[in-house]
């Protein structure tokens, strides 16, 4: 499932721009944290994130992601704030943006991830375990920026 990577901004050499929706899922009073076993970097844990299409808002992204992701259906109740940062792909430096929402899971289904989540696993976190978690990650260079954004809820 997931849309064609030609109409995702997901950064390349011809358009090094990669633009996301991160996500704080909340459902039963805990938060949704990603643990990923990344190549060279162990294991890591993240917001649910999802990259933007040309063709839809921010709002759709993130409910995609929501789905995609963690099986959530839910609604977005509000902006928490972004960052922006770089990293190399290949040869190629992209600049990524995440705009981060709050968002309340109604509801909890089937996952349906890309290729490379599959083995995902879902860590359900109250807001003192995730912000633990998130905090030892180093994410591109800044350890526990994620966990920065759960200052906003």
């Amino acid at each position: 499932m997931g849309m064609p990577k030609d109409q995702l901004l997901i950064g390349s050499k011809e358009l090094p721009y990669h633009l996301s929706v991160g996500l704080v899922a909340v459902h039963d009073g805990k938060i949704a944290v990603i643990k990923r076993n990344m190549v060279g970097k162990g294991e890591i844990y993240l917001l649910p994130k999802e990259t933007v299409s040309v063709d839809e808002t921010f709002r759709e992204a993130a409910l995609r992601g929501l789905k995609e992701e963690i099986g959530g259906v839910g609604k977005l109740i509000s902006f928490l704030g972004s960052r922006s940062y770089q990293f190399m792909r290949g040869e190629t430096q992209i600049h990524k943006t995440v705009i981060y929402f709050l968002v309340k899971i109604d509801s909890i289904g089937e996952r349906a991830p890309e290729e490379s989540e599959k083995d995902d696993e879902i860590i359900w976190a109250d807001f003192a375990k995730a912000k633990e978690l998130l905090s030892n990650t180093d994410t591109h260079g800044a350890f526990g920026w994620e966990a920065e954004i759960l200052d906003r809820v």
